[in-house]
């Protein structure tokens, strides 16, 4: 999915808080006529999906379905993107990038379902969905530092606001990113990740975070990050001061 992510400007604003969200790439300005042709050449890729072959038509649907609404379901769904990315994994298992944006998809629908079950009766299982997807992905990306930093960062957003069940997923993607890190700037970043997630200071209003917080817990991530950031100097320079500024205003708290 990884031309279609670019061609459409999906912004994956990903942080340990925040609920995830979309921005599309704009409004398709075409003449109706050529839009709805589309409509009929997509939606038959997916009435035939186990047949298609090309990753560059599948990733056209998507963009497609992205900017005009994949007409299935309420808004926001993305039944068919859901689907057709299903299909481009098999294709291609090693699409990172598809496997993120998917499982941000489903749980998205689970987090609609807790507000409105009777709108998406199919919402309650998506974010267990996510979850085994994502597993999937890191079986086939196992030695995919980015991948895993990018997993825990959107399942935080998933555990802390809606599904605890996610909390010890969270953290062994940040834990197995710290193993497989290559470089120093990378394994302090992942433990600066471990560091937020048991962060007390960062304050949510979401419950689930609450049940996490642990001040030893955090200082000894950032201790840890702050032993491997100093030696690399200016490539780290921002896992330094993070971790200095948290590791200070933590041994503050009472």
């Amino acid at each position: 999915m990884k031309k279609a992510l670019q061609s459409t400007s999906i912004v994956l604003s990903l942080t340990i808080f925040g609920v995830p969200s979309f921005a599309g790439g704009g409004h398709d300005h075409r003449a109706d006529s050529e839009i709805k042709k589309d409509f009929v050449k997509c939606d038959k890729l997916v009435s035939n999906l186990s047949r298609e072959k090309n990753l560059d038509k599948l990733n056209e649907c998507t963009d497609f379905y992205w900017h005009n609404g994949d007409g299935d379901g309420l808004p926001g769904m993305w039944n068919k993107v859901i689907k057709i990315n299903y299909r481009i994994l098999e294709l291609d298992p090693e699409d990172g990038d598809t496997y993120t944006t998917t499982a941000w998809l489903l749980w998205s629908n689970y987090a609609a379902w807790t507000k409105r079950p009777s709108e998406i009766p199919n919402g309650e299982k998506k974010a267990d969905e996510a979850i085994a997807l994502l597993r999937k992905g890191r079986f086939n990306l196992s030695r995919d530092y980015n991948y895993h930093v990018v997993s825990g960062r959107l399942l935080s957003a998933l555990a802390f606001g809606y599904y605890e069940k996610a909390l010890p997923e969270v953290v062994s993607y940040f834990q197995r990113a710290v193993v497989i890190a290559k470089t120093a700037q990378q394994k302090s970043r992942a433990l600066v990740e471990l560091g937020h997630f048991y962060n007390p200071i960062l304050k949510t209003v979401y419950a689930n975070k609450q049940k996490v917080n642990s001040k030893e817990k955090a200082i000894e991530m950032y201790q840890a990050a702050l032993q491997i950031s100093k030696p690399c100097g200016e490539a780290c320079v921002r896992e330094t001061l993070v971790s200095e500024k948290y590791i200070e205003s933590l041994s503050r708290l009472n």
